[in-house]
């Protein structure tokens, strides 16, 4: 009899807390509900949360000559950095010249080094202030020399001077090139807080008489703190999604189980 209690225990599972064995068909539909709300719970979980790239959108925005152009890198009300331009003559025998420069706002650095497509900007970057991206500019050197006068001097016992001008030499500044080629600027910027890293892709052209920056574009990671490739625009991980056979047992888990409640509330 023991040995015949013991098969009965095997086959029937563990006894109730009323001590009464359940038969195999009650412990294969306890199996095979669990199994099926597995299922079922992972077909009705939400996905889990992706980080997002927020892209601009294809832009073309020019500015010259004293003109600037305004970004905010989330286009909220707070604007987080201007590209400048800048152009002055000063006449006569003083410089001339054209600028593009950048103007960060608080609580945003600048990666000065233009970067290439790909090039990874987060915390690794050397972040700063306002810097030129390029200026071309012209000068002319000032000099005196010495000519005769019987009127100069004290009772015309000292030479006279005068001053005199050499040039204009040119000269170029800045780390960008001014050929209109685009790059991307690094960006780092908060919100709430918060760091989020972004690029703007920045094209500009400078000579002694113009000076002229293109925005074409920005994006930038909005999870804190994560880092975004330059030129980037859509997402980099894809969602983590249930493997199909975790879905197919969900369901076929959940069909089954109430085939078998169907068939056992039939009359016999």
């Amino acid at each position: 009899m023991e040995r015949t209690s013991r098969n009965r225990r095997v086959l029937s599972g563990k006894p109730s807390s009323r001590g009464v064995n359940r038969t195999p068909d009650a412990w294969f539909d306890k199996k095979l509900a669990r199994y099926a709300l597995a299922g079922g719970a992972l077909l009705a979980a939400p996905l889990a949360a992706k980080a997002d790239i927020i892209y601009s959108g294809a832009l073309d925005e020019v500015a010259s000559d004293g003109g600037s152009i305004s970004v905010s890198m989330d286009s909220s009300a707070t604007i987080d950095f201007t590209l400048n331009t800048y152009l002055w003559n000063y006449g006569g025998y003083g410089s001339f010249g054209g600028e593009s420069y950048t103007e960060p706002n608080t609580g945003t650095t600048l990666e000065s080094a233009p970067l290439a497509s790909g090039a990874s900007v987060g915390s690794g970057n050397t972040f700063g202030g306002a810097f030129t991206l390029f200026e071309d500019y012209g000068y002319y050197s000032e000099y005196s020399y010495e000519y005769s006068s019987s009127g100069c001097g004290y009772k015309g016992e000292y030479p006279c001077y005068a001053t005199g001008y050499s040039g204009p030499y040119y000269n170029t500044y800045g780390s960008w090139p001014d050929s209109g080629t685009p790059y991307y600027l690094g960006v780092s910027f908060t919100r709430g807080g918060q760091t989020y890293y972004g690029w703007a892709e920045v094209a500009t052209y400078v000579t002694t008489g113009s000076a002229e920056v293109v925005l074409y574009g920005y994006a930038f990671n909005d999870v804190a703190g994560a880092s975004i490739l330059a030129g980037e625009m859509t997402n980099p991980v894809p969602e983590p999604k249930p493997t199909m056979a975790l879905l197919a047992l969900g369901a076929v888990g959940v069909m089954a189980l109430r085939r078998r409640r169907n068939a056992a509330r039939k009359p016999a």
